[in-house]
Parts: structure tokens; C-alpha cells; sequence
């Protein structure tokens, strides 16, 4: 409900700032990106002039090639996530065996692993996505840059929320049974307390602070170990100069900009957004588990804040501006998370919540059948519910705030020149005016 809200409001805001930009249709006249380049000369019949063509053929030839190596890559995050299973399962038999008065620990320590591998796979995924979108030769910014988020969001998607997955909805089905897990058969991958709620709360809470707090000490640290780094790299040069020259040399205010590190599309803005609908996946989809989330990210958001604030201040050159009709593919990203939140908060309560087992469950005795009657009933009336409490709200609340469409109209009808001279002389306003009104209601 919440996402959708926000999801919803955020559409009336986006609207409202690419009004106040002149953005709205941005992306219909948007220029085409230097590095994009045609391979044939085809006539365009809207110009009827000779132009550079990229053929459709190739293009899905190379949209074939590009799905390949995702889906060899997707089977390799797959292979981390049956490792973890692997590391997991082991921890938990060591220490049931050796150490069994620290058992509770286990499932930490293998969050951990888990977070490791998450880490140190997720640069090789970024480089990858980014080799893959360059030989797609997308023909606008906005058309490489949808392209490119769809990838990282993909792969940090299927990296970070892999293991969550496999917790909270096929665990509860393997725990019971035996597995020959390389060679060993006294090997189980069994819950805490017979119950897997609780090992997908200390998973999400690993990982999620453990990310929280890796993003915090990159952005905090790689700015000054990367500037230390330059300076020490220019100090020999700097050694051979003549003390007169050093005394006299007195450098501009842009010569020691120009000193600062540059600030890059990648590794800015496009990681600072992935960073948030990764954040919100996992409010949306495990809160449940883990109710500290929210507060939690409130107060990583702060410290983001002030953080990034600092840098683009004193560490970074001013960034260069990007024109953009919308936040394109992570909105629907949000979208689509708020409708799996739905789906995956339903199974987590019907499969995984001791609560639901213990109030609901127990009353029908031992009747395996009735129970899973009980558990598709509830799934099926729960996502009904949401869903349509979700529909309504997003009827209810229109994607155009009335005063823009307004304003937008009227900006139309002015720019058509419908105005005869009576409505003129009543009401000379022009765009330019009504957009200074409008700065007043933002």
C-alpha cells in the first residue's frame, strides 16, 4: 500500500518537474549519441534525405548474443546461490558437531560468505553489463541508458535477492528430506527452530546492513584514497621544479577544479539510483522478515546525503548535466518489485511466519491436505485483496496533477495560436509566465 503511494505521488512529481524542465517529450526530439553508428545508407521516409541506417536484422542478431551471455552469466549468480547452499549447510553440521553451545551462529557466518561473494561478483556483472550495452548501439542516451540499468538491475536483483529467495520460499520443502550433498548424507539444510522465518531475517539483516554500510565506506573512503593516490603520482613532478617557479606559479580557481576527481555517469548517478531500487526491494519484499529495515534505510539515506554532498562539493568536478524525460527504467523497476512484493509477501506468510503456522495452521491438526487448502486460500484471497487495493488506489490518485494539465493545455492552446485578439488583449500570458506561476506552487 505505502508503494504504491509513493509510486503513484512520484508520477504527479515527475510530471510536475518535466513540465517546469520542458522535458515532457523529450525523448520524441532527442539527438542521437556520438558513439552510435550506422552500417548502411537507407532514405528516411519522414525526411526523405539519405541517412545512416543500423539494419533491425543485425540488431537482433546481436540482442540474441547479448541474451546468451546474460543467461550464462544469470547460471553463474545461480552457481553462488547453490554454494552459499553448500557453505550453509556445512557450517550448520560443524557446528551441531563441534560446536554446539555456538550452533545459532552458523547462519550468520554463512550470511556473511554471502555477502562476500555478493560483493566481489558485483564489479565483474557491472563490467559485463556495460560490454554488452555498447555493442547493442542503442541510437539515443535514453534508449542506452534504459538498456543499461535493465542489466545491472537484473543481475543485482537475481545477486542480492538470490539466497533470500531460496530461504523464504524452498527451504521449507528440502529441509526435511535427504540430501547427498557432495558425498554427505548426514548433511541437512534444516531452519532454526523448525521454523525458516528466522533465517531469513538474520540473511536480510546481514546482508542488507552489510551493504549499507560497504556503500557508506566506499563513498567515504574512495574519494580520499583516490585523490592521496593522484597527489602521490604528481608529487616527483612536482619535485623538480625551481623554487622561484613554485613561489611564483599561482594557480586559478578552475585550474584546481580541474584537479579534482571527475565525476562519471556510471559510477555516479546510475549507481546511486540501482543502489536505491535495490533498497527498496528489499523493504517491499522482505520487511516482513525484517521490520528495521525502514528505520534502517532512513538512516543510510541521511548519511548518503550528507556524504555525497561533501564529495560533489570538495572531491569531485561539477557533474555534467543530463537532460531526461523521466528516471526511465527504474520506475519500472518500482513497478514491477511493488507487484512481486505482493506475491512474495503472501508466500513468506503462508510458507515461512511461525504466527500463521501456530494461529492457523495447528487448528486444522495434522491434516497435510487441509493445510495446503489453507495456504493457497490464504495466497489467493491475500494478492486479490492487495492487488485490487492497489488498482483502486492508482485510479483514484491521476498521474497529472490538475493545475499541470491545466497549465499544460493552456501552454498548447496559446502555442497554436488559437487566441483571437479579444482573448489576447483579456489574457496575454504567455509559457514562460505560467511556468514562474507554477515555480510558486513547487
Amino acid at each position: 500500500m505505502i508503494a504504491t503511494l509513493y509510486l503513484e505521488f512520484w508520477k504527479r512529481r515527475n510530471v510536475r518537474l518535466a513540465w517546469w524542465w520542458d522535458v515532457l517529450h523529450f525523448e520524441k526530439d532527442e539527438r542521437t549519441r556520438p558513439q552510435w553508428y550506422g552500417t548502411t545508407v537507407k532514405r528516411n521516409p519522414v525526411t526523405h534525405r539519405n541517412e545512416a541506417h543500423f539494419p533491425a536484422s543485425l540488431r537482433r542478431l546481436i540482442l540474441c548474443g547479448t541474451i546468451t551471455v546474460m543467461l550464462s552469466a544469470m547460471l553463474i549468480v545461480v552457481a553462488t546461490i547453490a554454494g552459499f547452499i553448500v557453505v550453509n549447510v556445512y557450517l550448520r553440521w560443524y557446528f551441531d558437531t563441534y560446536l554446539p553451545d555456538y550452533d545459532q551462529y552458523a547462519g550468520a557466518l554463512s550470511a556473511l560468505v554471502s555477502l562476500v561473494v555478493m560483493t566481489a561478483l558485483r564489479p565483474c556483472l557491472v563490467r559485463l553489463s556495460k560490454f554488452l550495452t555498447d555493442l547493442e548501439n542503442h541510437k539515443t542516451e535514453t534508449m542506452y541508458q534504459d538498456s543499461l540499468t535493465a542489466k545491472n538491475l537484473l543481475f543485482d536483483f537475481l545477486n542480492t535477492f538470490g539466497s533470500l529467495f531460496y530461504i523464504a520460499l524452498m527451504k521449507i520443502w528440502i529441509q526435511d528430506g535427504k540430501l547427498n550433498i557432495m558425498g554427505h548424507t548426514e548433511w541437512h539444510d534444516q531452519c532454526l527452530y523448525e521454523n525458516c522465518m528466522l533465517d531469513l531475517t538474520i540473511q536480510m539483516a546481514v546482508v542488507f546492513m552489510g551493504q549499507g554500510f560497504l556503500e557508506q565506506l566506499r563513498n567515504f573512503i574512495l574519494p580520499f584514497w583516490t585523490e592521496s593516490w593522484r597527489k602521490s603520482r604528481k608529487a616527483p613532478l612536482n619535485a623538480e621544479s625551481t623554487d622561484m617557479e613554485m613561489n611564483t606559479a599561482v594557480s586559478s580557481q578552475y585550474e584546481e577544479d580541474a584537479k579534482l576527481l571527475p565525476f562519471g555517469m556510471s559510477d555516479g548517478f546510475t549507481d546511486g539510483y540501482n543502489g536505491t531500487v535495490i533498497q527498496f526491494g528489499f523493504i517491499v519484499l522482505f520487511a516482513v522478515a525484517f521490520p528495521l529495515a525502514p528505520l534502517l534505510s532512513i538512516i543510510h539515506n541521511a548519511l548518503r546525503m550528507r556524504i555525497d554532498a561533501y564529495n560533489l562539493l570538495t572531491k569531485f568536478r561539477r557533474p555534467y548535466a543530463f537532460q531526461a524525460e523521466d528516471i526511465g527504467m527504474w520506475h519500472n523497476w518500482l513497478e514491477a518489485v511493488s507487484y512481486l512484493a505482493v506475491l512474495v509477501n503472501a508466500l513468506t506468510i503462508a510458507f515461512a511466519s511461525p504466527y500463521f503456522e501456530a494461529n492457523y495452521l495447528n487448528l486444522l491438526g495434522e491434516s497435510t491436505e487441509r493445510q495446503w487448502t489453507l495456504r493457497i486460500a490464504f495466497i489467493l484471497i491475500f494478492e486479490h485483496v492487495v492487488f485490487g487495493i492497489k488498482a483502486l488506489v492508482a485510479w483514484w490518485i491521476p498521474d497529472i496533477p490538475y493545475d499541470v494539465k491545466h497549465a499544460i493545455q493552456r501552454e498548447e492552446y496559446i502555442n497554436k495560436g488559437e487566441l483571437d485578439e479579444a482573448d489576447a488583449d483579456a489574457d496575454d500570458v504567455d509559457p514562460d509566465t505560467l511556468r514562474q506561476n507554477m515555480c510558486r506552487i513547487m
